[in-house]
């Protein structure tokens, strides 16, 4: 399938709350441009759909924006740990305060690539996961890393789950 984005998005994390007329919901934008976003979350939009997200920078700035589900992606729960369920916004008339926040850069520890595993003689990386809570809520996370020994692997998995996340354990595959 053709690329139809008209702007370049970059990988961000902020708190989502969707509201249609059928309430509010949570959510979490992965990443952003100046014209659309992608939410995780697992209420079901239909395309075309409008509706209303405000959304919260982690120093607590807040603003809103209109919208228009464009797609909806839909994974089952076993595979979540490694696709998320949710959809593609295209926004209407982006706000000043919208387009300052694509503008500025993304923290370091969600933009940054994971760092390249330091050569060791004789060992190769192995496939760690890395079991997560989110700071001061119930939900936990299981995700995998690809790194030499235990620190590197949880250094990688705090630099792939953003700011918000406490490591709880670290187990080779």
């Amino acid at each position: 399938m053709a690329e139809r984005r008209k702007d370049a998005r970059s990988k961000r994390r902020l708190t989502a709350h969707i509201e249609t007329p059928e309430g509010t919901f949570s959510g979490i934008v992965r990443d952003l441009s100046a014209s659309g976003l992608f939410v995780q979350t697992r209420v079901s939009l239909k395309p075309g759909q409008k509706i209303r997200v405000e959304l919260r920078e982690s120093d607590g700035r807040e603003f809103a924006i209109s919208a228009k589900v464009v797609r909806r992606y839909v994974v089952p729960s076993r595979l979540s740990s490694i696709a998320s369920s949710g959809v593609a916004l295209q926004i209407e008339k982006p706000s000043e305060a919208f387009l300052q926040l694509v503008a500025r850069q993304p923290s370091p520890a969600v933009a940054a690539p994971a760092p390249a595993s330091p050569s060791v003689p004789g060992k190769s990386p192995s496939l760690w996961r890395i079991k997560a809570n989110q700071t001061g809520k119930p939900r936990t996370r299981t995700i995998k890393v690809e790194a030499i020994d235990e620190e590197s692997a949880r250094e990688a998995a705090k630099l792939e789950l953003g700011e918000g996340w406490e490591i709880l354990e670290a187990t080779e595959d």
